[in-house]
């Protein structure tokens, strides 16, 4: 049903069509106006396109034959094409088309319509050998040229690249409904472009997985002509890029991590099992999608032969699995002995129940021969990748027959064995569970939702505990297992650059982008087991528990705000600018002359943190939170301003994520740490005003993402006493700013400063009037504001920022004298040290 209605889109009708219907209103106009009934008829609309499905025979594209026959059906249910036929592909055989009955057919005819409205759907997992060259999408590429042609690949997008569809991706938009091929819209990266010199017959083939929203998405993009656009593989007269694909290929070793890493852990866990073989029959491993997983998944045959693992082959007409190399010694790293086991039961079960359902190849000294299972015993293969993994089998060598295999059921597996084989089953079943609070901890940054995507048990940690018994020897109780998990989660579009995570759809709606989120870090999950004896143990979820009582679960909304902050302000250097312009407001230097903490009055000192508040937010554009201070990268926190390292929570503010910073402007430094503030970390007393301090362990468990940054200095308290006593002393603001500039020589003096001196509206006045008195006292006042000012201090080595003054003393420079200098009213001019020849300054015309 919602595949059928993604395609929806294609119900577009075509306005003038090949038939004729009644024009009614036009009739009727005429009659108005003539008195003659006379039939007036017009085009009537019809369906846009036919369409003609062009499905890849490959021998392994078998296991996906019901997945085509349930697509064609729903493009038949749709009602949005004029008529649908199905031809075959064979991309090995020369990229040749048949029809059903194997006649070949001519593709220049049956695939191009007069009029551009043929619809060419290329059905294919691209995972044959044969896609790896360039004869298959040269002939695409020719289709393309002709007819509108999009490619349907059943595999997850995530494993496209593993087979043939690692071709230069764009996004394609469509001027116009039902637009060709060639007039699709597209932006080639700069490497492309690049390439696109000697190559400039680029096609886009647009292209869809086998899911509601990425066929929605190819359907409103070529019909809809939506502006989001959709996925398209660019290909070329000679198909691909790349002219020799197998040298560049990745090893077995990488191509089967990267496998499990990528693919659902149903198809994980299939083609996990298939190491038990050296070479199956694609029948076998759909057969064992059935019936060997927790919830039989024949899509994960699918999935597996598309990753690239295997070679396939014909082998008497029937196509045969084999490992490429290095792939099957991975897997096999997966593999446990309980799995040999229960392969083993499963088949001897099906074997005496059907004898003749099954075929399996197994090695032969004669060679590859196909064998009945009857006659030939799993056993065999099961003793071969027993000793892979290290373990001698205890079986006998020759082989047995169908009762001596049958009787492998009723061996003894240990307890162990049956709650590991528990846990792995219902580790599988979290995947796509909707993450509740029992994951909260993990994605409360989630705010469109979050599911299991893959839980990776370590099963050597498993621990059970019963708690009752009755009905005799039926035991309940609870089971434990350290895992790692992730996470499928939709994050707004403007906080995903603030995630760690991997973007797997950034237009996954209006709002939404489609992440998957991957901790790291294990947890602990909890089951209630219910056990009848040598049964194995029924489980139903319980919670995640931390991995270890004495260490907390990884606080993931703490690193995510932690990992936004240091992206905004590496070095700190950003909030050390905040709390100097905090500071300097309070000080209020313009109107008060203060320029101190100490010199602040109680009441002035509690309005440190609101104001950090305000300045905070304008320096980095945050939002406010709906429940705390402030809101970034989807977390919302409280913001904290301490100046005596006491540690502050509000008994209302718990367990939110606190953000303290500790300011002491006295010494110059600051520190940012973060931590949640839950109520284990808190005091147990709250003060009259109901606020508490975080303990010892609260304070332990802060994380620091900066320690001791300098926070710039306020020029004044960083002078010496007896000097700010003189320059405050006198009773002008003038004589005050002309007593700075001759005291404090080769520093750079900001307007706080001068403000605060001078403590009159129009103190850069005051400066330029200083400028010309101290000029007869060999003082040359230079502003950052002049490019003759910054030309000086350059050249005399000193670094003079803009909205800054400086005051040197100088005096004539000689040929002789290696100092810096500079040159100004005709000659050459150094600084003055003590003992100088005094003389009078030049007049550099320092204007601000």
């Amino acid at each position: 049903m919602e595949l059928a209605r993604s395609l929806r889109p294609f119900q577009r009708p075509w306005p003038r069509g090949r038939r004729a219907q009644l024009d009614l209103h036009a009739t009727v106009d005429q009659y108005a106006m003539t008195g003659l009934l006379i039939p007036i008829v017009m085009p009537a609309p019809e369906r846009w396109f036919d369409a003609v499905v062009v499905a890849d025979n490959s021998p392994g594209m078998v296991v996906w034959d019901n997945a085509l026959k349930d697509f064609l059906r729903v493009l038949h249910q749709v009602g949005a094409f004029r008529q649908i036929r199905l031809l075959r592909l064979d991309p090995v055989a020369g990229a040749v088309v048949s029809d059903g009955s194997g006649r070949p057919q001519d593709t220049g005819r049956l695939l191009r319509a007069p009029d551009s409205r043929r619809l060419v759907i290329v059905w294919s997992d691209f995972a044959a050998r044969a896609w790896q060259h360039g004869l298959p999408w040269s002939t695409i590429h020719v289709w393309a040229e002709k007819s509108p042609t999009i490619a349907i690949d059943p595999l997850p997008a995530a494993l496209w690249a593993h087979a043939g569809l690692d071709l230069p991706a764009v996004r394609v938009h469509a001027p116009v409904p039902g637009a060709a091929n060639t007039a699709l819209r597209y932006t080639l990266s700069p490497l492309l472009r690049l390439l696109a010199s000697t190559d400039e017959n680029w096609l886009p083939v647009p292209l869809a997985s086998l899911t509601p929203s990425s066929l929605g998405r190819l359907a409103s993009a070529l019909i809809r002509t939506d502006p989001a656009g959709c996925e398209a593989v660019l290909t070329t007269a000679v198909g691909r890029i790349d002219e020799d694909p197998d040298e560049t290929a990745p090893d077995g070793e990488a191509l089967a991590t990267a496998f499990l890493r990528l693919a659902s852990p149903a198809a994980g866990r299939l083609a996990t099992l298939t190491a038990t073989w050296e070479q199956l029959p694609v029948g076998m491993l759909s057969w064992l999608s059935v019936h060997a997983l927790p919830k039989g998944d024949p899509a994960s045959a699918g999935e597996v032969i598309g990753g690239g693992l295997y070679d396939v082959a014909l082998h008497d007409r029937t196509p045969v699995l084999r490992f490429r190399r290095g792939v099957r010694e991975r897997l096999l790293r997966g593999l446990r002995i309980d799995d040999i086991r229960q392969l083993n039961d499963l088949i001897a079960e099906q074997s005496a129940s059907m004898p003749g359902a099954l075929r399996t190849l197994v090695a032969n000294p004669d060679g590859d021969n196909m064998h009945a299972l009857e006659s030939v015993a799993f056993a065999s293969a099961s003793r071969e990748a027993l000793r892979a993994l290290g373990v001698e089998p205890a079986m006998p060598t020759e082989t047995p027959d169908i009762e001596e295999q049958s009787v492998s059921a009723a061996v003894h597996v240990p307890l162990m064995d049956l709650f590991r084989d528990a846990v792995q089953s219902a580790c599988d079943d979290l995947h796509n569970l909707e993450a509740d609070d029992a994951f909260a901890l993990f994605v409360r940054w989630a705010d469109g939702g979050a599911w299991v995507e893959e839980v990776m048990p370590d099963l050597s940690t498993i621990e059970w505990s019963p708690s009752e018994t009755f009905d005799g020897d039926t035991e309940i109780g609870l089971v434990h297992v350290e895992a790692t998990v992730s996470f499928v989660a939709l994050v707004p579009k403007s906080d995903v650059d603030y995630q760690d995570v991997r973007i797997l759809e950034v237009d996954w709606n209006d709002h939404y982008s489609r992440v998957l989120f991957d901790p790291g870090d294990p947890c602990r999950l909890s089951w209630s087991y219910r056990r009848e004896p040598a049964r194995r143990p029924e489980l139903e979820f319980n919670r995640v528990d931390e991995v270890d009582g004495d260490v907390r679960l990884a606080d993931l909304e703490m690193q995510n705000l932690t990992a936004a902050l240091l992206r905004l302000d590496p070095d700190g250097a950003r909030l050390a600018l905040i709390l100097r312009r905090t500071f300097d407001y309070l000080y209020d230097g313009a109107r008060t002359g203060r320029f101190a903490w100490r010199q602040l009055l109680k009441e002035e000192k509690h309005a440190l943190g609101k104001r950090a508040e305000t300045e905070l937010a304008q320096e980095f554009d945050l939002a406010y939170g709906e429940r705390h201070d402030f809101r970034l990268a989807g977390v919302e926190f409280e913001f904290v301003v301490t100046t005596q390292r006491l540690f502050m929570v509000s008994r209302h503010r718990h367990p939110a994520i606190h953000m303290f910073v500790t300011a002491d402007d006295e010494r110059g430094v600051m520190s940012v740490a973060v931590v949640r503030a839950t109520s284990d970390l808190l005091a147990s007393r709250p003060n009259r005003d109901q606020k508490q301090t975080l303990s010892a362990s609260g304070r332990a468990a802060m994380q620091w993402i900066h320690r001791n940054v300098p926070i710039p200095a306020n020029l004044l308290s960083r002078l010496p006493a007896e000097v700010v006593d003189a320059v405050m002393s006198p009773p002008s603001g003038a004589a005050r700013v002309r007593e700075l500039l001759r005291r404090v020589r080769g520093t750079p003096i900001d307007m706080v400063a001068i403000d605060t001196v001078c403590q009159q509206r129009d103190a850069t006045r005051r400066v330029r009037e200083a400028g010309t008195l101290l000029r007869a006292e060999g003082i040359l006042v230079l502003s950052g504001s002049t490019a003759v000012g910054r030309r000086i201090a350059e050249e005399l080595h000193y670094h003079l920022p803009k909205q800054h003054f400086m005051s040197i003393r100088v005096t004539y420079s000689s040929p002789a004298n290696p100092a810096p200098s500079f040159e100004a009213a005709g000659r050459r001019w150094t600084v003055g040290l003590a003992g100088s020849r005094l003389v009078k300054a030049p007049d550099i015309n320092a204007v601000v």
